[in-house]
């Protein structure tokens, strides 16, 4: 899959050969922080997968019932955590990060609870990181 999209791929996750889901980011220039890139392996070719706007690069996805889900970055820093179900995205719901600190989220997984993801906060204050488990909506 290249359709002349200039970026990288950094998570790979397959149910099966006919169903298999590649994720990273795309970029417009040199100073672009990135834009969702989401692909999709049906056993024939790869497509790619339009994302909610405003979506900025992918960190993580992971293999939800009927579809993904996904955790990043939008292109000004805010982290996010969006899920793709049966064709439609929608947003689950992960607890705000403090306001003294920096959210920074790189991987999400599918539990029976519904999303968890894992990252860390930044405090302003020191700069030093604090380890982060999440566990959200469906």
């Amino acid at each position: 899959m290249h359709d002349g999209v200039n970026g990288e791929l950094v998570d790979l996750e397959a149910r099966g050969p006919n169903d298999v889901w590649a994720a990273g980011r795309k970029l417009n220039d040199d100073e672009d922080p990135g834009h969702a890139l989401l692909a999709h392996w049906d056993g024939r070719s790869w497509k790619q997968v339009p994302t909610p706007a405003g979506t900025g690069r992918v960190n993580d996805l992971t293999l939800a019932p009927a579809g993904v889900a996904v955790a990043g970055e939008q292109p000004d820093g805010t982290p996010y955590v969006t899920r793709l179900r049966r064709g439609r995205w929608s947003q689950p719901t992960v607890p705000p990060g403090g306001a003294d600190s920096t959210r920074y989220l790189t991987g999400v997984a599918w539990t029976p609870r519904g999303v968890t993801t894992v990252g860390y906060d930044e405090e302003r204050a020191t700069g030093l990181p604090s380890p982060l488990l999440l566990t959200g909506g469906r």
